[in-house]
Order: structure tokens, then C-alpha cells, then sequence
């Protein structure tokens, strides 16, 4: 190899390291803030299609990962839920996938809650909202707590349009995530006392 070949591929390496390392500092500044553990893991394969999205995550049930836990990125923005677990190994589904079902509360004066849904990976869909609750462009979006395992507050995304039509009996909208979902390196699992 000749000396150019090596320095970009020392850059390449440095550069995946740097951004490990922030998602990483991301993530402990996150665990500062919460009183459940968090399991830190690496996304070490991807199942995007048409249809699903997953990933495979570095942790498995030696580690503590348990089925339906929540699976949450960067500074704890929520990504997807465990859907199997073997000793070493767990898959994750992701939000956007499109059997990702999620009960949620939205940030806004009523504290209205919803169902989020995924769109065939391709967008987040908010469901059952009812139509006399006030829901506005911008709002954030957070896990209710209503189901095991996944606590309340953590962020979900912000609502990007509302959908509100006289023949319907609720409202919905879309959200914009709370983060880029096909660019996950590190993720943590949640593990409450539950």
C-alpha cells in the first residue's frame, strides 16, 4: 500500500471513532439524567426493507436486555423496542418499522395522548388523538408509560403536520423523529425495575 492509501485509511478509522465516541458521550450524559439503567450497545447489523426495520444489537439477556425494553439513541431519544433476545445478541424493531406500535403522550396544555405508528419505514404516524384537544406544529412527542418497560418522558419526536378532518372521529399527524433513525452506531437499552 502506498502512503496516501494508508492516511485515508487511518483518517477513515479516526473518523468512525470520533463519531462512536460521540454517541457514546451522548449517552452517558444521558444516564445522568434518569433513574433506570441503561445498557449500552453497538448496532452490529441492519434490516431495512420495504417494510422492516431492525437492528441487531451487541447485547443480549447475559447482559440484562429483556423482551419489549425500549431501545433509545443519543441523548435518549426513543428508537424502537427489543422484539427478541438470545444470550448475546437482541433485535430491536425501530419506530418507523411498520408493525411499530407505541402508546404517547403529547407535550402540549391537555397532555393528549396517542398511539404512534410506524409508515412502512418511512414516516411516524400519531393516531387517536381526539379532535377537541389542541395539538400545534412543533409539539414534542414522549413515551406515555403506559407500557411495561418503557418509561414515561422519553422523547419520541415533534409533530411536523396535523391531519384533523371533519368525517373523522380523531385527529392524527405526522412527526419528524428525534433522530435520524438509519444512522445508528450506539444505542442503549433501557432496564427498569419492572
Amino acid at each position: 500500500m502506498n502512503v496516501l492509501t494508508i492516511y485515508k485509511l487511518k483518517k477513515t478509522k479516526i473518523t468512525i471513532l470520533s463519531n462512536e465516541n460521540n454517541d457514546l458521550k451522548d449517552q452517558l450524559n444521558y444516564k445522568k439524567n434518569i433513574n433506570y439503567k441503561i445498557i449500552t450497545s453497538r448496532v452490529i447489523s441492519r434490516d431495512f426493507d420495504n417494510v422492516t426495520k431492525s437492528i441487531i444489537l451487541d447485547q443480549g439477556s447475559n447482559a440484562g436486555v429483556k423482551l419489549n425494553a425500549a431501545v433509545v439513541a443519543g441523548t435518549g431519544v426513543f428508537v424502537g423496542k427489543i422484539i427478541k433476545v438470545e444470550p448475546d445478541i437482541a433485535i430491536a424493531r425501530l419506530i418507523n418499522d411498520s408493525q411499530a406500535k407505541l402508546s404517547a403522550t403529547v407535550l402540549n396544555t391537555t397532555k393528549s395522548l396517542g398511539a404512534v405508528e410506524g409508515g412502512h419505514g418511512l414516516s411516524l404516524r400519531l393516531q387517536f388523538i381526539p379532535r377537541d384537544e389542541m395539538i400545534i406544529v412543533g409539539d414534542q412527542v414522549i413515551t406515555s408509560g403506559f407500557e411495561e418497560q418503557i418509561p414515561r418522558g422519553i422523547l419520541i419526536g415533534n409533530i411536523a403536520v396535523i391531519e384533523n378532518e371533519a368525517y373523522q372521529p380523531f385527529q392524527s399527524a405526522i412527526l419528524t423523529p428525534g433522530t435520524d433513525l438509519n444512522k445508528l452506531l450506539i444505542v442503549g437499552v433501557v432496564v427498569t425495575n419492572q
